[in-house]
């Protein structure tokens, strides 16, 4: 790996971080190009499916299953690389963006990438729709537009005087990421060729609890289906447990590459196998309540809110318990007890509200199935964790920038979520709500009036605490966020937005780009209320066009 000298080094604006330095122009750029990018991949992978090729010639159908294959590949590498060489990526970054100045033909290259990529689309109709036998002259002219289309963007971004050294200083790391992803990426494909090992071995555990507790488990080993006499579920592969495990696996192993300084090597590596034997037994403890629910006269239940939301309970419980026994253990941790039981002033009042909203959702979706009837029940208890920390905020956190930048924000996040949306999403017809309307029109009238104010006050108010608040700056330099301080990342920024969203899972793209925005609102002027202020306003116009013209599905 190269190393910066002393007179290679970036200005230290803030630690390799952006400060005031970055003219509002350059962090547009910066923001924008990226969001264009995954608009266009977005469009192309929503618009073309390489599956249309199976019909066509041996070698095109075979071309049309492999390239399919590498935006996974593409992903898991890009985030490999940030995790091994982030705060190398993070320097480079910042250095080129305080010498954006001298970039100022990028406009240009952006004008050319765009008339590249209509070019493409028109060839990608070309090859994977009219003329599906195409010849190998017309693939290999598809991926040289589309290398020239990708090369045109990195243009526009970095100019093509700085590739070199960019490519010199990051080649190790990109080269380790690479390594990384592609060993990772295979493992997991190689992995799913097994599940049925693990499913069987969670149908045996599952079947001797339920014995021991003296029902008569009934069981068909060919279908892998177990239960009772009243109640019965299959064992698919996704209840077998390697989700879980896996994601246990990727979080712990980001935990202790992250404080590694923290831990004993190699004796913390133990926790690894740990944390998979505690996710595998409590997926076995998960499937055992889904069937004592169903066998009690709860399949209702059973099969709705606890089976979608008993496995992230599990998920969060056993992270959290290895997260804190890492760190409090002599056996794991270098850290002294005293230096861990305190912790950072301001991480609860941040956090807290957040937690709190978390675990109302996984708790009132354990108990009901349907309609969200315990909504307000998420409104108090948030409402409730900011009153409480109201006087351990910083005293300017309330403060905002005094315009209408926020606002602006909030209502650009709002036409790229409507612009995401399928069109079932502006459907009047939602069984649950038209249900719910139907039955008690007092109550849902009344919910309404809660989810509203859930939606512009407390939702807000916790999430950006959480992501903006507190991780922009905890993966910055500061550690804690500093009203009207606007120093942060480009780690920051990333980190908060693909957290945020993956936060909503169905729609995690449009809500990866909402936190982006949100971020860009929070760091332009180190005004944490900005952020808070987009964000309302985005759900005060989806509240508005979901009671107004009866699109529930916007709230679905």
């Amino acid at each position: 790996m190269t190393s910066l000298s002393d007179s290679d080094r970036p200005v230290d604006v803030a630690g390799s971080e952006w400060g005031h330095n970055a003219s509002v122009a350059s962090i547009l750029k910066w923001c924008g190009l990226p969001v264009i990018l995954l608009a266009e991949l977005l469009f192309l992978t929503i618009r073309f499916d390489t599956a249309s090729l199976s019909q066509a010639s041996e070698w095109a159908a075979s071309f049309g299953d492999h390239i399919s294959i590498l935006p996974q590949l593409v992903a898991v590498m890009l985030v490999a690389t940030l995790v091994f060489g982030g705060r190398q990526v993070s320097e480079e970054l910042s250095r080129l963006c305080h010498s954006d100045g001298r970039h100022r033909r990028w406009p240009v290259w952006l004008a050319a990438q765009m008339l590249l990529y209509l070019l493409f689309y028109w060839v990608t109709i070309q090859v994977f729709e009219i003329n599906r036998g195409v010849s190998l002259a017309w693939i290999a002219g598809w991926a040289a537009l589309g290398t020239a289309c990708g090369l045109a963007w990195l243009a526009a971004l970095v100019h093509p005087s700085n590739w070199q050294r960019l490519a010199a200083r990051l080649a190790g790391y990109v080269l380790v990421g690479a390594v990384i992803g592609v060993l990772a990426w295979a493992a997991g494909q190689y992995a799913t060729q097994y599940w049925g090992v693990l499913a069987g071995l969670t149908f045996d555990c599952v079947g001797f609890a339920l014995r021991c507790m003296g029902l008569e488990a009934s069981r068909d080993i060919a279908s892998f289906t177990l239960g009772t006499s009243e109640f019965q579920v299959r064992i698919a592969p996704s209840c077998s447990g390697y989700e879980g495990m896996g994601l246990a696996v990727v979080f712990v192993s980001g935990y202790l590459w992250w404080c590694r300084s923290d831990h004993f090597f190699p004796r913390s590596l133990l926790l690894l196998p740990i944390a998979v034997g505690l996710m595998f037994a409590a997926n076995c403890v998960r499937i055992v309540f889904l069937i004592l629910l169903g066998h009690f006269g709860w399949p209702e239940i059973a099969v709705g809110g606890f089976h979608s939301q008993a496995g992230w309970l599990a998920f969060n419980f056993v992270v959290l318990a290895i997260v804190a026994t890492a760190r409090v253990s002599p056996f794991f941790s270098r850290v002294p007890m005293r230096s861990v039981e305190t912790p950072r002033s301001r991480s609860l009042p941040f956090l807290g509200p957040f937690v709190l909203l978390m675990l109302t959702v996984m708790l009132t979706g354990v108990v009901q199935t349907g309609f969200d009837w315990l909504y307000p029940m998420r409104f108090l208890a948030i409402g409730a964790a900011i009153l409480w920390f109201a006087k351990q905020y910083p005293p300017r956190v309330w403060q905002r920038s005094g315009n209408w930048f926020g606002p602006i924000c909030g209502v650009l996040v709002y036409f790229v979520w409507l612009a995401l949306a399928s069109p079932e999403r502006f459907s009047s017809d939602v069984a649950f709500y038209t249900e719910a309307r139907a039955q008690a029109p007092a109550w849902f009238a009344a919910w309404c009036l809660f989810r509203v104010l859930g939606s512009v006050i407390t939702v807000p108010l916790a999430e950006e605490f959480a992501f903006r608040g507190y991780l922009i700056p905890w993966f910055s330099s500061r550690k804690e966020f500093e009203p009207g301080t606007s120093q942060w990342s480009w780690n920051a920024i990333l980190i908060s937005s693909i957290a945020f969203g993956a936060l909503h899972p169905g729609r995690w793209i449009e809500a990866t780009i909402a936190g982006g925005i949100y971020s860009f609102a929070f760091c332009r002027r180190g005004h944490l209320m900005d952020a808070v202020l987009a964000h309302a306003t985005t759900n005060a116009l989806i509240a508005g066009q979901a009671i107004l013209f009866r699109h529930w599905g916007l709230w679905a």
